[in-house]
């Protein structure tokens, strides 16, 4: 992931959303983060799907999640409750506002991956997949998830 965001770094690339849910968002937003150290014209903006995102979580996620807030240039959401379609509308709103589309996904056509990356592709936007069956992937995803 780090490469491909490099690169569009490098291609003029400024403004990055990130939907802040577990995982693979996360990682995504710390790496935005940690480059903007060598970047700081890199914007990071969180697209939440709702206020209430990580109520259930655990506190060590919780207190990650919220660390990272801060940090973001905008914080912006898309329902101020939880509703069925609140997860699918925020990454609608992401492809929306974005020219590219980087998706770590497993290849299930089910799915919020699935449904982005099809939404994305429909609207004509790059769509960088990494498959998660890549090892190294893995292993940055897990050490990230211990942290």
């Amino acid at each position: 992931m780090q490469l491909i965001v490099s690169t569009l770094i490098k291609e003029g690339i400024t403004t990055f959303y990130a939907g802040m849910a577990l995982g693979v968002n996360t990682w995504a937003a710390e790496l935005v983060l940690e480059l903007r150290k060598q970047n700081p014209e890199l914007k990071l903006i969180a697209a939440l799907p709702c206020k209430t995102q990580a109520d259930r979580w655990l506190p060590t996620q919780r207190n990650r999640y919220f660390n990272l807030l801060p940090r973001c240039d905008d914080v912006i959401y898309i329902s101020r409750q939880y509703t069925p379609t609140c997860m699918l509308d925020r990454n609608r709103y992401m492809v929306d506002h974005s020219q590219h589309l980087i998706a770590v996904y497993d290849g299930q056509y089910k799915g919020g991956t699935a449904f982005t990356i099809r939404y994305a592709r429909q609207n004509r936007r790059d769509v960088f997949i990494i498959p998660t069956s890549n090892t190294d992937f893995q292993k940055q995803i897990f050490t990230s998830s211990l942290l």
